[in-house]
Formats: C-alpha cells, structure tokens, sequence
C-alpha cells in the first residue's frame, strides 16, 4: 500500500515546516522514494546510509508512507522502545514495541508481563488484513524476532469472542481458562489470572492491554468493560472483545514471518550489530529450541522488501541512498552563548527544539523567546519523547533536544516503564486517579487547574508525585498523560 501525497505533504515539500511529523514527508520528497518504491521488489535491498539515534525512527516513518506496515529490528532490546517512542513523535501514533519472552515455552509465560505483550502485538498483526490508512510500526530487538511464536492458527483456535447480549456457561468459561493456564484468584492483577464473585467475571486475558469485567445477569452477558486493577474503576465499555486463552509452549509454533502482512517493509538497524548481538544471546541461552539464527531471521523474511540501515559509509545494499544527516554537537553552555548558537544556525536552517516534559517546554520558550530565530518564525518549539537531535544537511533542519541544550543524558526508555493506557478526554479521569506520565511515572490526579500564561487563562491537569511533588501539564498536552493500568500485586509507589 503507498500513501499518496497530500496537501500537507505540498506545503511541507516547500518548507513550510510546522511540527517533527512534517520531517518524514519532507525527506522522503527528498529522497525522491515515490519514483523507486514500485520497482523495488524482493530479494532487492534498499540500503540507507547516515542513520542513527533519533534518524533510525525518520526512516521508519518515511517508509510507512509507502506501506502500511513496518518492521524495525534493532541489535538492543532498550532500542526497541526507544525507536517505538521516537516514531510516535515524529507523526506515526500507532507504534509498539515486541519485547523477549523470558518464559515463553514454560507454564507461567501466560501470567508474564513480556509475553503478554508479545500477544498483543501479534494480535494487533493478524488483524491486519489489508486496505489500511493508519500506518503500524513494531519495533523488535533481534533476538525478540528470533523467538518462535503461537502460530497465527494456533491463536485463532484459542481466541474467543464474547459480546454482550450473548448467553454462556461461566462454569464451562472458567474450566476453559484454567485448562489454557489461567490461575484463579480473589482479584485480577496480572495477565493470565481471573476471579469470579456471584455475577461478575474479572479475566486479564495476556491479549488485552487491561482486565474485563463481565457482568451476568443469570446467564446473559450484561455488560462488558475494561478496568483499573488498582483502582477498580471502569476504564471503558465494549460490546464485544476478544479471549485469547493462549500460554507458551514448544508446540504450534513459527516465526515471526507467518503474522506480516504481504506489504511490510522489514527495516534492519545496524545489520552487523543485529548479528552480532543475535549470536550472543543465542550463546548465552542453555535451550536454543524456540529460536532460530539471524541468518534464519533473515530468509524468513525474503518475501518481504528489506531496508537497511547503518552510520556513515556503511551501508551495504543493491541501492544505496544517503540520509545526509549529522550528529548534534552540545549546545549546553551559557544562556546568551546558547541563543547565539541557535540564532546562528537557524540563519539558513529550520530548527526544532524539543522539550521532554511540559516544564521543559516552558523553559526553552524562555530561554528562547528573544532570539532572530524566534521572530525569523524559524524556531519551532515542541514537546516529545525524542531521544536525540540530528541535523538534516540537504533539507536544512536541525532538531535539538533538551539533552542536547542543557547537556544532560539522553532519554532512556526502559522495559520497566508503568503500563498506561492513552486518555482521549478529561471527563475519563476523576480526581484520584493514578496516571502515568511519560516522562516522570506514577503519580495522582488532582485535577485541573486554571494557571494564567501570557494573560490568559489556561487549564492544566496538577499531578501528584512521592513526596507532595506536584507538575501542570497543559490540557492540550494530554497525550503526555495515561491512565495506570496495573501490572502489580500491590498499589505501586508514587515516582
């Protein structure tokens, strides 16, 4: 599937540059990729030069602009989350991560955090059935992409679907779910786990971002909705949703390959690290039976077009085209010597300044606010979850994070991150509430809060953290807030 250009590619391709998702469309129109993506087939490589930190994502994003899948693979499993969050900011929102199952292939891997997540990215996969608009990139480490996995049969037989308004046999559910490896308890707090309690059902089936509760009226589904299990409020009502009663084991599996769409773009990051870092770990492991070689990897995916990716000079490929970046030397140092370093850049270049955090963003707009590049309307102020800046040398765009300004270490997106759930309005949050934020953790909600910001007033959602910290997040930044969705045994601790 190739996405056409649009009106707003038009203006972006004349530089009229308005936020970090303007950047894939203007390097693609650069790299002039609508003449040579129809010719490209396999076992064609495409390879892409001048590639890292927060580059590796651009490319994932301009290429998701001729299909509507991609498939990153990166030699570090932290890079996995950090290429996934860098993608959500440079424009593509549907963007997840698939982690190593440690477990995968004993009886606890479907009550395992990471195996759960494994499910649910497959699933999201194998709905994928052609004709989408909304582009879907999974970000992998390799040796993720080397784990076998339930094949896309073997899941389809496992999955259930319940609606409301259906009758059941909660009796016959429940021996259904315990025979798959669910584990009873008096309350649902991790994957793989359910309770009943007269007529309500709580189940966390590992394919869903949260648990359900069913409610029965005798033996008709009443009511179907997600909820906190820290909290037990209800997150969202559904008339329908799906079961995947599906554990790890050594049968019915295959790889990775068997769940993409004809379509996807395989794009491999450093291709001699991701080797490198495969035969490690197979190296490492005593039982190497749920994996296969990266080599394997790779003639798994032959079906696929494949891109690769690497740091000047070195990519190898039957077409070769150079991003043209350059890393972002420091720009810490003393306030007027930051101002005239932006100012002198952003003579002829475009410049983005990201903030991490809201506070991050009020700070730079000070610290920014009486410079040429300001009032040229060359400075563009935002707020992201961006682990690096870059410089685009032919496009003339220079991106530069708070880390780069204030010289301080990059964003370092973990595995242990607080699950959160996307919030689509304030009337979803009551004073209370655990959230996550993305860039500090857990707190509490507070509720809004009017704060007057150059003469008028604003709303802002006050945040809690340990110790009586409180931040304000701007309303219109909501995306920065989720909803806790759990993954304990106890209410977690305030970040």
């Amino acid at each position: 599937m190739t996405h056409e250009p649009n009106a707003r590619d038009a203006a972006v391709t004349k530089g009229k540059l308005r936020s970090l998702a303007d950047l894939p469309p203007l390097v693609n129109a650069s790299l002039q990729l609508a003449a040579r993506i129809p010719s490209w087939k396999p076992p064609q490589t495409l390879a892409f030069d001048g590639v890292f930190g927060g580059t590796r994502a651009l490319l994932a994003a301009i290429l998701a602009r001729h299909t509507a899948n991609v498939l990153v693979l990166v030699p570090q499993a932290v890079d996995a989350d950090i290429v996934a969050g860098d993608c959500i900011a440079l424009g593509i929102t549907d963007s997840l991560s698939l982690p190593l199952s440690a477990t995968d292939g004993t009886p606890d891997s479907i009550r395992d955090a990471d195996f759960a997540e494994r499910l649910q990215v497959l699933q999201r996969l194998r709905a994928r059935v052609g004709g989408e608009v909304q582009p879907l990139v999974v970000t992998t480490y390799v040796g993720a992409a080397m784990q076998s996995v339930p094949t896309p049969s073997a899941v389809a037989s496992a999955t259930r679907q319940i609606r409301v308004g259906e009758r059941i046999d909660d009796a016959s559910l429940r021996r259904w779910l315990a025979a798959a490896g669910f584990k009873a308890t008096t309350g649902v707090q991790l994957p793989g786990e359910f309770s009943q309690r007269g007529g309500i059902l709580d189940i966390y089936s590992p394919d869903q971002p949260s648990p359900l509760r069913i409610e029965l009226f005798d033996d008709e589904i009443e009511s179907i909705r997600r909820f906190d299990p820290a909290s037990q409020r209800s997150i969202e009502p559904l008339t329908s949703v799906e079961i995947a009663a599906v554990g790890g084991g050594k049968d019915a599996t295959g790889p990775l390959a068997d769940y993409l769409p004809a379509d996807t773009i395989v794009l491999v990051i450093d291709p001699g690290e991701c080797k490198k870092s495969a035969g490690s770990l197979l190296a490492r492991i005593a039982d190497t039976s749920q994996f296969i070689d990266f080599d394997g990897l790779i003639k798994s995916l032959h079906k696929h077009r494949i891109a690769t990716a690497a740091t000047l000079g070195e990519a190898t490929g039957d077409w070769q085209l150079d991003l043209r970046t350059t890393s972002v030397e420091s720009f810490a140092g003393a306030i007027d010597q930051t101002r005239e370093r932006v100012d002198s850049i952003a003579a002829g270049h475009d410049v983005f300044v990201v903030g991490d955090t809201p506070a991050d963003g009020e700070r730079l707009t000070e610290l920014l606010a009486d410079t040429n590049a300001q009032r040229s309307g060359r400075l563009h102020l935002v707020v992201a979850d961006l682990s690096g800046g870059f410089r685009l040398v032919d496009d003339k765009v220079l991106v530069l994070t708070g880390a780069e300004l204030f010289h301080r270490s990059p964003i370092r997106r973990g595995r242990s991150r607080a699950r959160g759930k996307p919030i689509d309005s304030l009337t979803q949050l009551e004073t209370g509430d655990l959230v996550v934020h993305l860039s500090y953790g857990i707190g509490l909600y507070r509720g809004l809060k009017h704060i007057e910001k150059n003469g008028q007033q604003q709303e802002h959602l006050a945040i809690e953290f340990d110790e009586g910290t409180t931040i304000y997040v701007p309303a219109a930044r909501i995306g920065l807030v989720q909803r806790y969705v759990g993954g304990g045994s106890s209410r977690p601790r305030l970040a």
